[in-house]
């Protein structure tokens, strides 16, 4: 499965309607809430984005954007003596 970043507006009231949303119809890795820009930024495992968008559309979310990510580990340096 690849991950993918939904971004999305969402007032905080439904940021985790639209989690809940999008969670009966792809797997939701976890999500991230800009209080100050009302943007929320969800993290889903999918087949590809169109599973993404198809899984929006039956949730009924508008999304802003969707891209594929990588996740960071943290496992090695990326830029060792980097200040």
């Amino acid at each position: 499965m690849t991950e993918f970043m939904i971004e999305l507006y969402a007032p905080s009231a439904t940021v985790a309607e639209a989690a809940a949303g999008l969670a009966r119809h792809v797997e939701v890795v976890r999500s991230i809430f800009v209080a100050e820009d009302e943007t929320c930024f969800v993290f889903v495992k999918a087949a590809s984005v169109e599973d993404v968008r198809a899984a929006a559309v039956r949730a009924r979310i508008e999304l802003e954007r969707v891209v594929e990510t990588t996740f960071d580990t943290g496992e090695r340096p990326i830029l060792k003596g980097a200040s």
